[in-house]
């Protein structure tokens, strides 16, 4: 796995709270999604709303948020927003009225989290890569 893996996996493990899985349940479930192939910060939202979800829905997500005409560039930030606002479209659109008065203020706060923590792994990544570049000047 990448270098995104154990900080990904600890979050990913820390929003599952006793319904923690092994490493290897979650890096079964991300198969679909390529996690290892996905750009950082992404690689997290993506992940975390597949665990989430469901393995159908991360790569469903996946399709639908990033289709678009071949050449067409992508701005990181943006994906990691549009996974989110997903995730809780769904999370709203899929429960009766009574469940989402239950639960949406801890959704809409992983929401908030989840969307911090990629961001965070972004940032780390563009990081590292301005700290290699200085060094090979």
């Amino acid at each position: 796995m990448k270098a995104s893996w154990p900080q990904a996996l600890a979050w990913l493990q820390e929003s599952d709270g006793a319904n923690a899985q092994d490493e290897s349940v979650y890096a079964d479930l991300l198969q679909p999604i390529n996690f290892d192939e996905l750009p950082p910060g992404i690689d997290y939202r993506l992940a975390d709303l597949t665990v989430s979800l469901g393995r159908d829905a991360g790569k469903e997500a996946w399709d639908l948020i990033c289709a678009r005409p071949k050449g067409t560039v992508l701005e990181v930030r943006n994906v990691i927003y549009a996974i989110g606002a997903y995730w809780i479209g769904f999370k709203r659109a899929s429960s009766d009225p009574e469940t989402w008065t239950m639960n949406k203020d801890d959704w809409i706060a992983r929401y908030y989290r989840a969307d911090a923590q990629a961001m965070e792994l972004l940032k780390q990544a563009v990081m590292t890569s301005q700290a290699e570049q200085a060094r090979a000047q």
